[in-house]
């Protein structure tokens, strides 16, 4: 953004790349391939803990459809820094709280039991604004402090 930009015009895009993580994060959950990888760039690049980076849509898509398909996860979002930069890109870093638990575990009253696993961690989100809207074009997550119960 630059000075003559608006504050509407800010805000707009602030709500946008917000919406954005919170889009992939309720897509992973939600075991929605498709709609997670339409989210990036293109040409994007995901980098996961302990794994070679992701290169394009095509490769984000195929990667977390090889997830087991029990896998739950609910990704909690803590709190996003987004930082404006020039006009069609943002940054942002994002607090993640990530649970998971299994499919097979039989639903009572309060869920499917979460395994014992807890993990903090960030996303570092880089955005563009393309022909399609706001994407990201570069994520970077990694995880900061994990508990086993």
């Amino acid at each position: 953004m630059n000075e003559s930009t608006s504050p509407q015009l800010q805000l707009l895009v602030e709500k946008a790349c917000r919406d954005l993580v919170m889009d992939a994060a309720a897509r992973t959950d939600a075991q929605d391939h498709a709609g997670l990888a339409a989210l990036f760039t293109p040409d994007a690049v995901l980098v996961r803990p302990g794994a070679a980076p992701l290169q394009g849509r095509a490769a984000i898509e195929a990667s977390y459809r090889e997830r087991p398909a029990e896998r739950l996860t609910a990704h909690l979002i803590c709190g996003i820094r987004l930082t404006l930069g020039g006009d069609a890109r943002a940054s942002a870093v994002t607090q993640v709280l990530v649970w998971s638990g299994s499919r097979a575990d039989e639903a009572g009253p309060m869920g499917r039991p979460a395994t014992a696993r807890q993990a903090l961690g960030q996303f570092e989100d880089s955005f563009e604004l393309t022909d399609e809207g706001w994407r990201i074009a570069r994520r970077v997550a990694r995880f900061a402090l994990y508990r086993d119960q």
